[in-house]
């Protein structure tokens, strides 16, 4: 992980990078067997890589999220619903650390019923070539959004 890291993504649908240039280099491939590009926005993550130095503040930021909301990006506390992810980030930044995915994914996810969604989805392996557009954030399933 780059030393900077707060929490890496290890599989997720949706991605904003920091850098707009990375999203065409995850669409051509890349010559290293994986890199971490940096992320600004996420949203349905899964399986994570989180340094030792990064997991006491990560376990702090979830516990007060749960116990008394999650404050949201115009600075106010939510208490009806949780958005870790933006926690996460917004804490990333409060520490000066970076928020990273990892390309291509290492955690996959299985089509199926989503209870979330409530629907049917595909699976997302990171292997799609094909540019999936998402009806909400204009990102793209499994690829990345600049």
């Amino acid at each position: 992980l780059p030393e900077d890291t707060f929490l890496a993504f290890l599989g997720g649908h949706t991605w904003t990078y920091a850098d707009p240039v990375q999203k065409k280099q995850e669409r051509l491939g890349s010559t290293h067997s994986s890199q971490y590009l940096e992320t600004t926005f996420s949203y349905g993550t899964y399986g994570f890589a989180v340094p030792r130095q990064s997991l006491d503040t990560l376990l702090n930021t979830i516990e007060e999220d749960l116990v008394h909301g999650f404050i949201d990006e115009d600075g106010v506390r939510q208490t009806e619903f949780l958005s870790p992810e933006k926690s996460w980030y917004r804490k990333a930044h409060e520490v000066g650390k970076k928020m990273y995915a990892i390309h291509p994914l290492a955690v996959w996810h299985e089509g199926g019923f989503s209870n979330t969604w409530k629907m049917d989805r595909d699976s997302i392996t990171g292997e799609d070539e094909e540019e999936e557009e998402n009806d909400n954030e204009g990102g793209i399933r499994g690829v990345a959004d600049t």
